[in-house]
């Protein structure tokens, strides 16, 4: 066979002396497959994506209310210190309570 003809092709650690055409040909369908699993990838990671901007959404913080140690009374703005040192940073809207 003519060596112009031939080429050597690199597969793991090894070289092929293969035929020029049929080199091609296997380095095209190489290509093809990294191509599909570049598109796979990509795609897995966009919804992944997708998913966290989901997840992030829906773990929002509760807004915390203040506590009032007593009521206020109605036409007044709330006492100072209005916040129970014991209700700190506790959300009023049931969650995380326990009857």
């Amino acid at each position: 066979t003519d060596p112009k003809k031939q080429i050597y092709v690199k597969y793991g650690h090894a070289y092929l002396l293969m035929k020029k055409p049929l080199a091609l040909q296997s380095i095209n369908e190489k290509l093809q497959g990294l191509q599909m699993k570049y598109h796979e990838v990509d795609a897995s990671i966009k919804l992944t994506e997708r998913m966290l901007r989901c997840y992030h959404i829906q773990l929002e913080a509760p807004k915390i209310s203040k506590v009032l140690k007593e009521p206020p009374m109605p036409g007044q703005p709330p006492p100072g210190n209005c916040l129970d040192a014991e209700m700190e940073g506790v959300p009023l809207d049931g969650e995380g309570i326990i009857e």
